[in-house]
């Protein structure tokens, strides 16, 4: 396995837990950001796009 620094890991490990559907407050508390905005405007292209299930809660 090539070489990898300390940061690209936890970038690994944010993006992971993001793209598996993990709550994004937790995952904002866990890493240290101090607000979520600062999550997402880093790691929001990693936030699934599934839209079919969107307002389902409505029908």
């Amino acid at each position: 396995m090539k070489y990898r620094p300390i940061h690209k890991t936890r970038s690994t490990f944010i993006s992971t837990l993001i793209s598996s559907g993990e709550d994004i407050n937790y995952v904002s508390k866990i890493v240290g950001h101090k607000t979520v905005r600062m999550t997402l405007e880093k790691y929001s292209k990693y936030i699934p796009q599934n839209h079919v299930e969107f307002g389902k809660c409505f029908a």
